[in-house]
């Protein structure tokens, strides 16, 4: 994700920072009432500007935080704009967990035991704007959602190479 999507300032704070040990990132995309339906997102982010810093306001739950356990940030899907079910609107944040507003509500059981993939809400939580990568879920959607039905993974894998080494 960040490679493809992120400016040259996340790719050198989150690539580097991830290959040190010094950042852990989860990824916070399901919501307890919509499962594996990427689209039907309630977690919404509205623009705003705190103590004269632009940025996100998140708002809703998630839930399967894969990572959470470890992870200094959680990467939060949240509508932007656009109707509920569509893929354009949707944006990806990158969230502190140790952001005001950023709660972990319980652990989840998976194979019978807790692990590391808790449910978390987030209340006013607050998002600078350069922890924003605003068209990575759009893309990620298109690859891999609206092209899904009539072909597999490893097809759009393949055509994907194929036009950008033609």
């Amino acid at each position: 994700m960040f490679r493809d999507f992120g400016t040259p300032e996340q790719q050198d704070i989150f690539i580097n920072g991830m290959l040190a040990g010094t950042h852990r990132v989860a990824f916070g995309l399901t919501e307890p009432d919509h499962g594996s339906d990427a689209t039907w997102m309630e977690t919404r982010a509205e623009p705003c500007e705190r103590d004269g810093v632009d940025g996100w306001l998140i708002n809703g739950e998630k839930m399967w935080n894969t990572g959470l356990h470890v992870a200094n940030y959680d990467m939060i899907f949240a509508r932007t704009s656009g109707d509920d079910g569509a893929a354009r609107g949707i944006s990806c944040f990158l969230v502190p967990t140790d952001a005001p507003g950023f709660k972990i509500e319980e652990y989840l059981w998976t194979f019978n035991m807790p692990t590391d993939h808790p449910r978390i809400s987030l209340t006013e939580c607050g998002c600078r704007i350069r922890h924003c990568l605003v068209r990575a879920m759009e893309v990620w959607c298109w690859r891999n959602i609206l092209c899904m039905k009539p072909y597999s993974p490893s097809r759009i894998r393949c055509r994907r190479s194929a036009i950008l080494h033609q």
